[in-house]
Order: structure tokens, then sequence, then C-alpha cells
């Protein structure tokens, strides 16, 4: 039996309509079983602020331990105490570091001409600027 010009193109259309179809299911199955969906403040290079953070810790710890009430107000107490104790050591060390910022400032200018310096300075002051700015929003640090 042979096929004619507009049957083999039939059965090439259909081929090409399966495969076609199967990959925009394949496609669907897969983003829904291996790709979890971003939240909040995920998948757009944002981080959560440290409340959402907390609040989606707890919930995830309380749902996959099965925690009671009870437990759950103990872990929240224990994330207080700790948060009081990194911000107490963030404090004590933020003048060591402030110094040894500046002591590398020092150096990095001792590298450059007159006019070198005089741009690094007005770039150090952006710096800073931004850096006052970002954390206004309740952000902290400035990369280069």
């Amino acid at each position: 039996m042979t096929l004619s010009r507009s049957g083999i193109a039939l059965y090439m259309g259909l081929v090409f309509a399966s495969g076609a179809a199967l990959g925009v299911f394949g496609n669907r199955y897969y983003t829904a079983t291996s790709a979890p969906t971003p939240l909040k403040g995920q998948g757009q290079g944002k981080r959560p602020n440290p409340e959402e953070f907390r609040q989606r810790y707890l919930a995830g710890m309380q749902k996959q331990l099965l925690l009671t009430d009870d437990q759950v107000k103990k872990l929240d107490a224990i994330m207080d105490e700790t948060r009081v104790m990194m911000d107490d050591m963030h404090k004590r060390q933020r003048p060591e570091q402030t110094e040894i910022q500046r002591g590398q400032n020092e150096k990095i200018r001792a590298v450059f001409d007159a006019i070198q310096r005089e741009k690094y300075d007005d770039m150090l002051k952006r710096f800073a600027e931004k850096g006052k700015a970002l954390k206004n929003k309740g952000r902290q640090g400035v990369g280069f």
C-alpha cells in the first residue's frame, strides 16, 4: 500500500502535534512536581525580611516536627534570645571592622596620585551615602 503525499503530510502533522502536546504536558508536570513556588521576597534576588523568615521557619518547624503550641513558644523565646546575643556581638565587632576598613582605605589611597585620591574619596562618600539610604530602608551593608 502506497501513501499519497497528502497522507504522508497528515501523518507528519499528527506526529508533530503529538510531540508538541507531550512537550507541553511534560513541562507542566515537571515544573509542578520538582520546582518549588518562590515565596514572597524570593526568586527576584530579594531576601525575605527577618520577620518573614522567622515566621516561615517557625511554621515549617511546627508542620514538619508536629510541634505543640508550647514548643513553638519556647522556640520563639530561643530565637529572641539568640537575636539579642547576635546584635550584641555585632555591636562589639563594629568598631574593629571600622578600624580595619579605615586602614584599608588609607593603604589604597597611598597607591593613588592626587587626582585619583580625590576621585576615590568622592567614590567612598557616594558609597557611604548609599549605605545610609539602604540602612534607613531596613537593609544593611553596601558592596563595591
